[in-house]
């Protein structure tokens, strides 16, 4: 039996990319909310071996399912990567960026202030590789 990966975003169109990228060695589990995230997370809490978490997202975000995995304790058993398209929120908080193409990772960088939404545009769609 291959590990589940929880895919918990809004947007059908990244649970899709990321499910495609990923289904070869994972069972992936989808969810549209955080609410029906948590609630996979409920049933399937120990089969889980990894959540990957839009940020942004209405009603229930990410920060607020962070925050209720806490409450659980789950964050103790079950590694957490939050994700998001949106260039802006992710430059904001960030302190490390993996920006990646086509499936492959083509820029890992330091954010300390010099990342720009035009250099991770540049990897994203596929230039040179990079790391930081």
């Amino acid at each position: 039996m291959k590990p589940k990966i929880l895919i918990i975003d809004d947007a059908a169109l990244n649970r899709e990319i990321l499910a495609d990228m990923l289904s070869e060695n994972y069972d992936i589990l989808e969810a549209d909310s955080g609410a029906s995230g948590l609630a996979l997370m409920q049933q399937h809490q120990t089969e889980i071996a990894l959540v990957l978490l839009d940020i942004i997202m209405p009603s229930v975000d990410g920060f607020a399912v962070l925050s209720m995995m806490n409450e659980k304790g789950w964050l103790t058993d079950v590694p957490v990567i939050m994700i998001s398209s949106e260039l802006p929120e992710i430059l904001g908080m960030s302190d490390r960026v993996a920006v990646m193409h086509q499936g492959e990772i083509t820029g890992v960088f330091d954010n300390d202030g010099t990342l720009t939404q035009e250099k991770i545009l540049y990897y994203a769609t596929g230039g040179d590789k990079h790391t930081a």
